[in-house]
């Protein structure tokens, strides 16, 4: 019977050592995100400032203008959208992420498949991230031509 006992106590320890490593890898992976996070945010308050400015000029100017000067804020706030909604989405990702994180720590050995769904969710923070990314690069070099 002791030697099952040890048996046993020992793949207990093996499991927590891969929960622990999982876990640790999750909060990198947030980390990371957090940090694309705030840099794709900066660029963007980057990219929407000389539209503004742009459509302030535009505006006091007459005549012809007056459609390019809507068009312009018409992109600039279609950018704003797309902002709000990718922070909504990773908002709310995040938040699954880190409850599946709580989740984890705080259950037993048997709750391993969390760690999986937050490693899941983790990873489609990053594939929508970078989606978005790519779709803001094309819309971009859209809505800046002028013609």
């Amino acid at each position: 019977m002791s030697d099952y006992s040890g048996l046993f106590l020992g793949m207990m320890a093996v499991s927590l050592v891969v929960m622990a490593a999982v876990q640790i890898g999750l909060i990198i992976v947030a980390i990371r995100v957090g940090r694309q996070l705030t840099a794709t945010t900066s660029q963007i308050q980057q990219e929407i400032r000389p539209l503004v400015e742009e459509a302030r000029l535009v505006t006091h100017k007459a005549g012809a203008l007056t459609d390019e000067a809507t068009r312009v804020l018409t992109l600039a706030n279609l950018q704003v959208q797309r902002v709000d909604q990718f922070m909504a989405t990773t908002t709310t990702q995040l938040d699954r992420t880190l409850g599946v994180i709580q989740n984890v720590v705080g259950g037993p050995v048997g709750r391993g498949m969390a760690a999986i769904t937050a490693f899941r969710a983790a990873m489609s923070v990053v594939r929508d991230w970078r989606v978005r990314r790519r779709r803001h690069s094309h819309d971009e070099e859209d809505a800046l031509f002028v013609g």
